[in-house]
């Protein structure tokens, strides 16, 4: 890899963390300065209800997000919201009083009381966020720096282009749903499940991605484990139904994540396809395992029957056409291969070629 190359990525996950840490550290500036304003017209509010009684302090406190101590001119506590620890409440609001983290309740001039007031817990997960994308960035610059090193041994700049589309593509829809569950939090939502989820996601992803252009280790593995649990992952993402039908089953040595991804590639192919049903087919012999994919969905263009594992070629708007040239590179680094039988409309069959020889596989991928 070039040394403009490496400079330009450094650079740009560079730019991509700081520009994270800004941003954090604004949106947390933000709401510290919105939650201190929300105190003293809290403080306000309270001013009278102390004097009127606990019902009306009540009334006010209901609906607060964020924990707050409510004390009398003594400052003992009288009041308080969204602390579960009963006990250490005396030294919560100690701690919030060396962090000036309270407003005077006044009445008519006299201080009656204070206001307490914690910070939401939408502010340290945004304070950790800028640390989890930099982390993200930064194992992502290694993995693709590693990859595009070992590409070099394959198929030079044609990798280099297939992989970085490929991860760029899978990691598109996680990032985006994560920027947007990131705005929805600035706004007070709770969306720390749902980042929870992208960030698992965004892990998944680069672990597949690590994996190419690198040596695996083959463990024991039955097929149709792998197919079915391609399926159950995609299962939730079809609006419509894809009957599966697997017949057959055989052990073999293989790698469940990249194999399980491979399945998933031509899973999401036949639903695109329009395809209603999808028949797997694995049978065994002495030498090799056969796996027959077979759907009825649209069939594929003549025009592009004879570059489906060459060239980034997509019939979807929105596609990198990258999906067969990966899994035909996991099957090869299976010590198998893939082609396609036949395709018209309603009828598609693709055919993986497993070797049943496991010292083979297991020795060359020591």
């Amino acid at each position: 890899m070039s040394l403009k190359l490496q400079i330009f990525l450094i650079s740009s996950f560079f730019l991509i963390i700081l520009s994270s840490f800004v941003v954090s550290g604004i949106t947390i500036n933000k709401i510290k300065y919105e939650i201190k304003n929300y105190s003293y017209v809290l403080s306000d509010a309270l001013s009278s209800a102390l004097i009127l009684g606990s019902e009306n302090v009540e009334d006010i406190i209901r609906n607060i997000p964020f924990g707050i101590i409510i004390t009398d001119q003594n400052d003992s506590i009288k009041f308080f919201k969204n602390f579960k620890n009963y006990k250490n409440l005396n030294k919560i609001k100690e701690r919030l009083k060396k962090k000036n983290q309270y407003a005077e309740i006044i009445y008519e001039g006299f201080k009656i009381g204070r206001v307490y007031y914690d910070e939401p817990k939408s502010i340290f997960y945004l304070s950790i966020l800028p640390y989890v994308l930099m982390i993200i960035a930064i194992i992502t610059l290694i993995i693709i720096i590693i990859a595009l090193r070992n590409a070099q041994k394959y198929e030079e700049e044609k990798f280099y282009s297939t992989f970085a589309k490929g991860l760029a593509h899978q990691m598109g829809n996680p990032l985006s749903s994560l920027i947007a569950n990131f705005e929805l939090l600035k706004r007070g939502e709770d969306r720390f499940y749902e980042i929870e989820n992208d960030l698992n996601k965004l892990s998944s992803i680069l672990k597949r991605f690590s994996k190419i252009g690198s040596s695996i280790k083959l463990k024991p593995i039955y097929l149709k484990d792998t197919i079915l649990s391609a399926y159950n992952n995609l299962k939730g993402k079809f609006q419509n139904e894809l009957n599966l039908t697997i017949k057959g089953n055989c052990l073999i040595y293989g790698d469940f994540e990249l194999l399980e991804w491979v399945f998933e590639n031509f899973l999401k192919n036949s639903y695109e396809a329009n395809s209603k049903n999808i028949i797997i087919e694995i049978s065994s012999g002495k030498k090799f395992h056969i796996v027959d994919i077979i759907d009825d969905g649209n069939g594929i263009s003549p025009s592009i029957k004879d570059k489906l594992f060459s060239k980034n070629i997509t019939t979807k708007e929105k596609g990198w056409g990258i999906g067969l040239i990966l899994s035909k590179r996991i099957i090869e680094m299976h010590k198998g291969s893939v082609r396609l039988i036949e395709s018209k409309k309603g009828f598609t069959k693709f055919r993986i070629i497993f070797s049943s020889l496991k010292d083979n596989i297991y020795q060359e991928h020591q």
